[in-house]
């Protein structure tokens, strides 16, 4: 477990929150991801941690060694074209703002990079 500071894309970042090996290297997949905006980690909940751009709390996740999951905050005009995609089968309340997907290792997430970039850029403006 870290504690105080990440090193995303060589640069160290504080934080006040733990996050396990697996956390860390999603928080850099999603900063790679999101590469040019301007994203901060947080941990809002005991649950779970944030990744935010601006007030836009558009992933939340928890990668432990029992647990591997993350949610997106899918925008509303996206909503329809992706309620019967498989990448979000295990989802069942589509109405909610968050979908959630468990995954089995980091590689899955690269199916989501389209998914996560527009709900950070758009969910942001």
């Amino acid at each position: 477990m870290s504690e105080n500071y990440i090193i995303i894309e060589g640069v160290k970042q504080k934080h006040d929150f733990k996050a396990s090996d697996l956390e860390l290297a999603f928080m850099e997949k999603i900063n790679h991801i999101c590469a040019g905006a301007n994203i901060r980690f947080e941990a809002r909940s005991d649950n779970y941690l944030s990744v935010l751009c601006g007030d836009n709390d558009f992933i939340r996740f928890r990668l432990t060694d029992r647990t591997k999951w993350f949610s997106i905050n899918v925008l509303y005009s996206e909503r329809a074209k992706l309620k019967d995609s498989p990448l979000f089968a295990q989802q069942e309340n589509k109405k909610l703002v968050h979908w959630k997907t468990k995954i089995n290792d980091l590689s899955d997430v690269d199916a989501y990079s389209d998914i996560i970039r527009l709900s950070c850029v758009e969910g942001y403006s």
